[in-house]
């Protein structure tokens, strides 16, 4: 079965002066991907450390903050739409620097 990857989470790196997207397996949290180079030679960086950090401190899960605002019926969509909910995350979650 293919991965699907759900972006969770765009950093800002001061130190690369890069954006970074993480994504998730949607099926499986502990797979994560990164778009910054050092994840790309490794596998390993801050941006999916972070993330796979903040996963475990809530049990299994990412939690995405959303504001209130946000259409009910846009946020639902959102969940069975991938490119759809990689826009709900960069247009309203909060961009994380590192």
């Amino acid at each position: 079965m293919e991965i699907e990857w759900r972006t969770v989470q765009f950093f800002l790196d001061e130190e690369e002066f890069i954006i970074a997207e993480v994504a998730v397996d949607a099926m499986n949290s502990k797979k994560t991907r990164c778009s910054c180079s050092r994840f790309q030679k490794n596998a390993r960086c801050k941006h999916a450390k972070f993330v796979q950090e903040k996963i475990t401190d809530s049990g299994g899960v990412f939690n995405l903050r959303i504001p209130a605002g946000v259409d009910d019926e846009a946020a639902m969509d959102a969940l069975y739409d991938t490119d759809l909910f990689r826009e709900l995350v960069l247009k309203y979650g909060k961009i994380e620097i590192l």
